[in-house]
């Protein structure tokens, strides 16, 4: 396999990519036509030199040290050779045995709850450190990324009165326009109590729910039979529902099967990752299901009230990015494919099976049986798994990633407190 098929897949700025560019256009002019033995090119001063020599990176050029680090991600060029200097050996004297008398004392644990508090006032400001790093600082940055999320989306239906009374006139709630309106009023409450901080999270969670629609539903990111619609205004804050997944196993016309997914941002360790995941077992131990009562399927069709397995997904800000980035670039058919091929598909599907199969199991071990609609969900993506590698690969294996680690921490934690 050649190194050009093995590029870096995702560029945070235009200038990593101006550098892979160039990486690629030396890579083939000179390595793979043998007109340099890559062997030689052993340091990055004999990589620079070679790089000036060839004319692709001109001398003085700012970023030759990311030409050289995508050669090397590219397997262009090899490994820097470390050189390591021998220490030399000084004789160890024998030491002189002094034999010494310890007394006796005996040994027992003090309680020190002072210390006890300290600690967990240090372990909190610490969670809090990672929980503040997660979410992006600059407001600036946060309303533009957000408006050009929204340009990007189709519609925004939803967020008219409109959209809810359409259900009402569809038969699809029970008490029509007057349960629409009661909906309407406790939603517009609800709005009003939210923090400058939480409309913050919340465009950051409708920023990702664009994207995550986009390369899921029109990128196909796991084939033709999963797709992700967004929820309403009513569904994301008032059932905790950002986003539903549809799933359809290939070659059948099964009846909707839909997965419901929150999404946080608050680092593994902060404290709003662990209230969602504490809030839906709490749900599940007390024999609850989560609802979702204004959707609209892919196929345009309003569908009524129905209960959901759900999940929480945790994205990080590089995630973030990396969607918007997309979407700036949606006629990029490079920075599509790149996408595509990146690790970002496996780290949410390994998220979904992995949340599935534990929250099945502890709502079996309840009693609830939501269980069946998370085995649902595992038997659509073992059906869709014939046909696609990276689902069955997941499948396949037991994972021990750090959101796995942590989700199954959290888990044995609230079975522990319970």
């Amino acid at each position: 396999m050649s190194f050009l098929e093995n590029p870096p897949k995702v560029f945070a700025s235009k200038e990593e990519r101006q550098a892979a560019d160039y990486a690629k256009r030396f890579a083939k002019r000179y390595l793979e036509s043998g007109k340099i033995n890559k062997e030689t090119l052993t340091s990055d001063e004999k990589i620079k030199e070679a790089l000036e020599e060839s004319g692709i990176v001109k001398e003085g050029a700012p970023f030759f040290g990311e030409v050289i680090k995508m050669l090397r991600s590219m397997q262009a060029v090899p490994e820097a050779v470390v050189v390591k200097k021998e220490k030399p050996i000084i004789p160890i004297k024998e030491p002189e045995f002094i034999p010494v008398e310890i007394p006796k004392k005996e040994l027992h644990f003090v309680e020190d709850t002072t210390l006890l508090e300290n600690f967990a006032t240090f372990q909190r400001a610490e969670d809090l450190k990672e929980e503040k790093g997660s979410i992006m600082e600059n407001e600036e940055e946060v309303n533009a990324m957000y408006l050009d999320a929204l340009t990007f989306e189709k519609e925004r239906n939803k967020e008219s009165d409109d959209y809810y009374l359409e259900f009402a006139k569809l038969g699809l709630v029970k008490r029509g326009a007057i349960e629409v309106r009661k909906d309407l009023t406790a939603l517009r409450v609800r709005e009003k109590e939210f923090s400058e901080n939480i409309m913050k999270q919340k465009k950051i969670a409708t920023m990702t729910e664009i994207g995550l629609d986009y390369v899921v539903s029109e990128l196909r990111l796991y084939g033709e039979n999963i797709r992700i619609g967004s929820t309403s205004k009513y569904d994301d804050i008032m059932r905790g529902v950002d986003s539903v997944m549809e799933f359809v196993a290939p070659g059948t016309q099964t009846e909707f099967l839909g997965m419901g997914i929150d999404v946080t941002y608050t680092g593994l360790r902060g404290r709003g990752y662990e209230d969602k995941i504490f809030k839906l077992l709490s749900s599940i131990r007390n024999n609850e299901k989560t609802k979702v009562k204004y959707y609209t399927n892919s196929n345009g069709e309003p569908v009524e009230e129905f209960p959901v397995p759900k999940i929480v997904l945790s994205f990080d800000v590089k995630d973030v990015r990396n969607l918007m980035y997309l979407l700036k670039n949606t006629g990029d058919t490079k920075a599509k494919q790149e996408f595509i091929q990146s690790a970002f598909k496996d780290k949410i599907m390994n998220q979904i099976i992995m949340q599935c199969e534990k929250l099945s199991h502890f709502a079996k071990q309840h009693d609830n049986t939501i269980s069946v609609e998370y085995d649902r969900v595992l038997q659509a993506l073992t059906a869709i798994a014939e046909k696609n590698l990276n689902i069955k690969g997941i499948l396949d294996v037991r994972h021990t990633d750090e959101v796995s680690r942590r989700f199954s921490g959290l888990l044995k934690k609230f079975e522990d407190e319970a």
